[in-house]
């Protein structure tokens, strides 16, 4: 039988300070959770399955710890699991086993395929999934395939990264009066996106990052910010040694602070 599927934000659910979030007793809303669950699956006919998105929503480590293994019974009576959007070991750190004892397998997200930023038309396979969301909310005559596929690229396989830089070449071109967006709109926003993040990445984020690349990936729990960020991306559906690599727009300035630090002097111990 067909399952239907919702989803229940932890973000959305409870509005309020990590500190105290992590002071609450989740049974209650858990068994409120219940009582609706049980409503949608009479009125749907079928089985329920509830979705907590995702692990990182709460960035406060106890209270992750506190909600989702301390007090996680309050959810497993639930016909729930949990889908995370970066690899929930790291951000877990020294408990992840208990999460895998108490959660099983932890589905984790892969983003989507980034489609190349010059081969490739209209129907190229990698790009659907991009021109599918501008379908969807009537936007196919706003953006072209090819800004389409400029701005998947910079996205970088995330859906949410895509958005927000069309939501802001939309508002660029009412700005300007237009009725589409323009080449140059495109251009502006993918420029200030990557001065956003030069101004914000200091010498312990580039070296925590550059840890993971050349590690190849084992040392993840450093840059636990970047992969909240979607600077860093994990995708295990790719070769090994490219399981985490950087955002396209973010390959300048890693490029450029390795440069810097390869011709600063050698200081003498």
């Amino acid at each position: 039988a067909t399952t239907e599927i919702y989803t229940l934000s932890l973000h959305d659910a409870l509005p309020i300070s990590n500190n105290l979030r992590a002071a609450l007793d989740p049974s209650v809303l858990a068994m409120s959770c219940e009582v609706l669950l049980k409503e949608l699956e009479n009125a749907a006919g079928q089985p329920i399955l509830l979705v907590i998105d995702d692990l990182d929503k709460s960035r406060e480590e106890n209270a992750q710890a506190d909600i989702f293994i301390d007090r996680a019974m309050a959810w497993i009576r639930l016909p729930c699991g949990v889908i995370a959007t970066l690899p929930y070991d790291a951000l877990f750190s020294s408990r992840a086993n208990e999460i895998d004892q108490v959660w099983g397998d932890i589905q984790v997200l892969d983003p989507w395929t980034v489609p190349d930023l010059v081969e490739g038309g209209p129907w190229d396979e990698s790009l659907q999934p991009y021109l599918g969301l501008l379908r969807g909310v009537g936007a196919t005559d706003i953006i072209t395939p090819h800004q389409c596929r400029k701005l998947a690229h910079a996205a970088s396989g995330l859906p949410r990264a895509f958005i927000n830089a069309c939501g802001t070449c939309v508002r660029y071109a009412l700005e300007a009066g237009e009725n589409h967006v323009r080449d140059y709109q495109v251009d502006l926003v993918l420029r200030d996106l990557t001065d956003k993040w030069r101004g914000r990445l200091n010498d312990s984020d580039y070296k925590a990052l550059i840890s993971v690349l050349d590690s190849g990936g084992s040392n993840v729990p450093k840059a636990i910010k970047m992969l909240r960020d979607g600077i860093l991306i994990r995708d295990a559906s790719a070769a090994e040694e490219k399981v985490f690599r950087l955002a396209s727009w973010a390959v300048p300035l890693v490029e450029a602070y390795r440069k810097r630090n390869e011709s600063r002097p050698a200081v003498a111990e």
